[in-house]
């Protein structure tokens, strides 16, 4: 599989579908220097959010919510990071069903806030 902008280095659990998409857990290597949160889940629209998940995404601790959703989506229970300010950062490859170039992104958080991130090329 071709991978846009990034390197696979290894798959680490189970995919999951959604709506098209099938998202593989994985080591990843994104290229580029620089990179910075986008898609955060606090601004997915409030009708669109589980309920269980309001109160974090408020209080800006969601990031135990998704770390708790892992094992369960994918089967992968990720140590906490090294990095300063972050307790989540794990690989993922998302391929559109039909397709043969997956796109690599991260899933992270900075002080608890969850983001994606994608390569800045």
């Amino acid at each position: 599989m071709k991978i846009r902008h990034a390197n696979l280095l290894n798959i680490i659990g189970r995919p999951a579908k959604y709506g098209g998409v099938t998202i593989v857990p994985a080591e990843v290597e994104l290229e580029g220097m620089s990179f910075s949160p986008s898609y955060p889940l606090a601004e997915i629209p409030v009708d669109r959010i589980p309920p269980i998940l309001r109160l974090p995404i408020e209080r800006h601790y969601d990031v135990a919510w998704v770390r708790a959703r892992l094992p369960h989506a994918f089967g992968i229970s990720p140590v906490p990071t090294e990095i300063e300010k972050t307790l989540l950062s794990v690989g993922f490859v998302a391929v559109a069903d039909g397709q043969e170039e997956g796109v690599a992104f991260e899933c992270s958080d900075y002080y608890g806030k969850t983001s994606l991130i994608f390569s800045d090329k």
